[in-house]
């Protein structure tokens, strides 16, 4: 997490229109227990990727015992729920 709270190396790409299946760079926060991801143009999220750039850090935030709660790199093939 960067020091301004947000999760870098998030990406999304729309289901429908002429940039279909173009991944952008999305906004992420956390919220409760998970994270919550938006980006300009995407209004129909299809597919999520993250790291995909190489930049990827190895953990989201610690949580209140000091457990750093990991994220690996990853990439949806389907579409989100």
């Amino acid at each position: 997490m960067n020091a301004d709270g947000s999760l870098p190396e998030f990406e999304l790409a729309p289901a429908n229109g002429a940039e279909a299946g173009t991944f952008v760079k999305a906004t992420a926060k956390i919220v409760g227990n998970t994270v919550e991801l938006t980006a300009s143009g995407v209004d129909n999220p299809a597919y999520v990727r993250y790291g995909n750039r190489g930049e990827a850090i190895s953990s989201l935030a610690t949580d209140s015992n000091g457990v750093k709660l990991p994220l690996a790199v990853f990439r949806t093939d389907g579409k989100l729920k």
